[in-house]
């Protein structure tokens, strides 16, 4: 019985842990925040860092309109279901043919770092 308490205890301390970080999407703000930090100065293209970083912005809450169809919101961390309209703007976005490059970049770099927020990627823009 007393192991069994030592585990009660571990799974109440994980949970604990967890909880203590907010969920955007599928991921914890703090990862988030990470992989915006890592994101910044790294060079590539321009319009795809400013993209990501938008969007990593945006879903923490630090910006008050989102990256691509400009929704205002800057009360609160969007909900998965506004994260994930983000993703399907982007597609949309990125199908027009007739969009510059600059432009495609940009929003190239929003839509990879909204799906890896939403679970759709395993790795961050």
């Amino acid at each position: 019985m007393a192991s069994r308490g030592k585990a009660t205890d571990m799974t109440t301390s994980w949970n604990t842990r967890q909880d203590e970080d907010p969920l955007v999407g599928v991921r914890t703000y703090a990862d988030i925040d990470l992989a915006l930090k890592g994101h910044q100065g790294t060079g590539g293209v321009p319009q795809f860092a400013a993209g990501a970083e938008a969007a990593y912005a945006w879903a923490m809450g630090r910006s008050g309109r989102s990256p691509v169809t400009g929704t205002d919101d800057a009360e609160h961390i969007p909900e998965l279901s506004l994260l994930t309209a983000e993703v399907d703007a982007s597609v949309v976005r990125l199908d027009d043919p007739t969009l510059e490059a600059g432009t495609r970049d940009f929003v190239r770099g929003v839509h990879d770092a909204l799906a890896w927020i939403c679970g759709y990627s395993d790795q961050p823009a």
